[in-house]
């Protein structure tokens, strides 16, 4: 099987981009991993919300402890305020700044 050069991700990743997706006011994501520890489950969640030209992102996420190998819990939790310029009607890029604080325990 062929693996994915540098280039060929890039190609990719711009095909995706250029695709185009329908606008979002609102979004719930939730994710499940692994960290680096073996065996070690990663659960999180991020909840968004797109006001215009302002949105708002939470994410929160968390790996348990495990005292048979040595390892603390953890968890995290990120906060991002975005700003936007308005979006033209038929374009597909809008161009946003995003800042925000994260903290980790």
């Amino acid at each position: 099987m062929r693996s994915w050069t540098g280039a060929g991700r890039a190609l990719l990743l711009a095909m995706l981009a250029a695709s185009g997706a329908e606008p979002a006011f609102a979004d719930a994501t939730f994710f499940a991993g692994s960290a680096a520890a073996p065996g070690r489950a990663t659960l999180g969640a991020a909840l968004g919300l797109a006001l215009k030209p302002v949105g708002v992102e939470f994410e929160y996420g968390g790996a348990p402890a495990d005292p048979a190998a040595g390892t603390a819990a953890l968890r995290t939790g990120l906060f991002n305020l975005l700003v936007g310029a308005p979006a033209r009607n038929g374009r597909r890029v809008q161009v946003y700044g995003s800042v925000g604080v994260g903290a980790y325990r």
